[in-house]
């Protein structure tokens, strides 16, 4: 009955979600508008997340791996949360390209604000639900230690976000539109699957922001791990990509 439960979560907040941003659109001028949107994508991705947790504790590893596979299409094809980063490291290219850097910030703020507001909605519908499984995850699945040292659990999210991020950046250009999505996810999957007995893989500050409060001694780790790892990693993916355009525009003027 655990994907049942799961399934029925899932579209209630997204149903949560849907009137939300309808309420919103009608309340709300323009720029507020994106910032909540944002908010609340990141809270139905969040809560999509914390489900397939659950759905692979039950089912296995591998069925997890397949869903998420299925729902970064969904997402990468902007059939979910509107097509929004959901991402502090979606964001990092337009930190450098956009002129308005604190309207970038402000969506990571609304970002972070999404996943913490998604534990609250899960920790809730966990314990109304009464479902066994979710009950155990609540109890036992939060913490997301890493489980090597320090260096290296800081060299494989900076290294996995790196390779992730820049695939990514790669494949929106150059006649590669169209496998965008798909290589993205199957990027994403794949760095997931290679290492996820080491630090878990979020590379996703957003999500790791709902265990932060829960952690004790561990916070400064979490902190290096999580999150400053992934947006350096994002950060020179996109310079790296940028650098290769730069010089591919020169050669093809030169010649």
């Amino acid at each position: 009955m655990a994907w049942f439960f799961s399934i029925l979560h899932i579209i209630l907040a997204l149903s949560i979600g849907y009137v939300f941003k309808r309420v919103v659109r009608k309340l709300t001028d323009l720029h507020i508008c994106n910032y909540l949107n944002e908010m609340v994508s990141t809270y139905e991705f969040s809560t999509f997340v914390f489900e397939l947790a659950v759905f692979g504790r039950v089912y296995g590893f591998n069925t997890a791996l397949l869903a998420v596979f299925c729902l970064l299409v969904a997402k990468n094809y902007k059939l979910l949360f509107q097509g929004r980063t959901v991402n502090p490291c979606g964001s990092i290219e337009h930190l450098f390209t956009s002129s308005r850097r604190r309207y970038v910030l402000m969506l990571w703020v609304m970002q972070l604000l999404g996943a913490y507001f998604s534990y609250f909605y899960v920790a809730s519908i966990w314990q109304l639900s009464q479902s066994y499984h979710h009950l155990q995850h609540l109890k036992y699945g939060w913490n997301p230690q890493p489980k090597v040292g320090l260096g290296v659990g800081f060299i494989i999210e900076f290294s996995a976000t790196f390779l992730c991020h820049l695939i990514e950046c790669a494949t929106r250009k150059n006649g590669y539109e169209s496998m965008n999505p798909t290589l993205s996810a199957v990027t994403c999957v794949a760095v997931t699957y290679l290492f996820a007995e080491t630090t878990g893989v979020w590379m996703n500050p957003a999500l790791a922001t709902v265990h932060l409060f829960q952690l004790e001694n561990t916070l400064g780790q979490n902190i290096l791990v999580f999150w400053l790892a992934p947006l350096l990693a994002a950060s020179l993916a996109y310079q790296c990509n940028n650098a290769v355009n730069v010089t591919q525009n020169r050669t093809r003027k030169i010649a």
